[in-house]
């Protein structure tokens, strides 16, 4: 709960000047419906959401995206999901790479993509916006 406290406080400001219902302990509930399933360069992703977690995740081996719901409003909802979408589309493209053990973090990663490799991780990610929107 102390995590959540944090954004509450952030919150407050940014969701009654936005005109955006809180819930009860004073943060946005993310309301937002996701897919259960994607499909991420023609492979079948399921796709679950994680209460008790405010971050978003993929396992690449379970073929697996974890949303964290945890405080997070529709936007950030929205966010963390296309996040980890346009992550997996580059992974398999081979576009994405780990920095190496000397830089500032272990954890994060370099992006290097040709405008067709680009092209194609876009497509990707439409495609799935469009599903959710329910666009033809």
């Amino acid at each position: 709960m102390a995590r959540c406290l944090a954004k509450v406080q952030v919150r407050r400001g940014i969701s009654s000047a936005a005109g955006v219902k809180q819930g009860s302990e004073g943060y946005k509930r993310a309301k937002m419906r996701l897919p259960k399933k994607v499909r991420i360069n023609n492979r079948p992703w399921e796709v679950c959401k994680n209460n008790k977690e405010s971050i978003s995740t993929f396992n690449y081996r379970k073929m697996k995206i974890n949303i964290g719901t945890l405080c997070n409003s529709d936007r950030e909802l929205l966010n963390g999901f296309m996040h980890e979408v346009a992550e997996i589309s580059a992974v398999e493209r081979g576009i994405r790479s780990q920095k190496s053990m000397l830089q500032h973090e272990a954890n994060d990663y370099v992006f290097t993509a040709s405008h067709k490799q680009f092209s194609d991780m876009l497509s990707d990610i439409s495609s799935i916006i469009g599903d959710i929107m329910k666009l033809e």
